[in-house]
């Protein structure tokens, strides 16, 4: 057993039970017994998938996760696997999980999701369709209904993995400061707006105002002005 195992358990069974049960507090018995390297446990569940899963389950109760250390036998693995679990704490960045897509996932740990699945999702709604998404035999096929899945190596290269809060946490402070910016360049253009209409307005007042000057001085005299200016003529002569 090794990481393809506890992922497929974990994703599967552990984590849409716990965000549908929402707790306030998440207590963790670090054990490492099925860490690499251990001479008892003979798993292969590498520090990185410590790491992965720590990370996962920091997002519950709003952080509030408490690692409380428990077994292990290998103390090489112990450090490496604990270190994982606290740089996942802090949110500092994580090695990426390596799924060995080479190795086929045992039938018996697929068979035991299976079955937990199918006398918890009584209790639990998340697990009310969880098995079909599972496929009913490692190597491919078919399930009921004989609609056809994708492989589980596909389903697991989907996930992101590796990726640590504070590299999500920068990405998304980025996106709010691009969209703080834009906001303001709209409202720049907006207040330009009504500025440049009014200056509009103003052109065209002053050039109506010149065009009266300029009809006003060329206009033609008319027939009454004239006998007046003939009048004023004949009475100086």
């Amino acid at each position: 057993m090794g990481d393809s195992e506890y992922l497929l358990a974990f994703q599967n069974i552990v984590i849409p039970i716990a965000y549908e049960f929402q707790p306030q507090l998440v207590l963790v018995s670090a054990g490492f017994d099925a860490a690499v390297g251990d001479p008892l446990g003979g798993y292969r569940v590498t520090p990185a998938m410590y790491g992965y899963m720590t990370h996962q389950l920091s997002a519950l109760a709003e952080g509030r996760v408490v690692v409380a250390l428990e077994g292990g036998y290998n103390l090489s693995s112990i450090s490496d696997c604990a270190t994982q679990c606290a740089r996942a704490l802090l949110g500092d960045p994580l090695p990426a999980l390596l799924v060995d897509q080479d190795r086929a996932i045992r039938d018996s740990a697929l068979q035991t999701v299976r079955d937990v699945i199918r006398e918890q999702r009584q209790f639990w709604q998340c697990l009310a369709g969880q098995d079909k998404v599972l496929p009913l035999e490692v190597d491919g096929g078919e399930v009921d209904d004989g609609v056809e899945l994708a492989g589980l190596e596909d389903q697991l290269d989907q996930l992101s993995l590796g990726t640590s809060r504070s590299v999500v946490r920068s990405q998304l402070v980025k996106q709010m400061e691009a969209t703080g910016q834009a906001k303001k360049d709209n409202e720049v253009t907006v207040n330009i707006a009504p500025a440049a209409t009014e200056r509009d307005d103003q052109e065209n007042a002053c050039k109506d105002s010149k065009e009266t000057t300029i009809t006003g001085l060329t206009e033609v005299p008319s027939e009454d002005t004239k006998s007046t200016v003939d009048s004023q003529l004949d009475s100086h002569t």
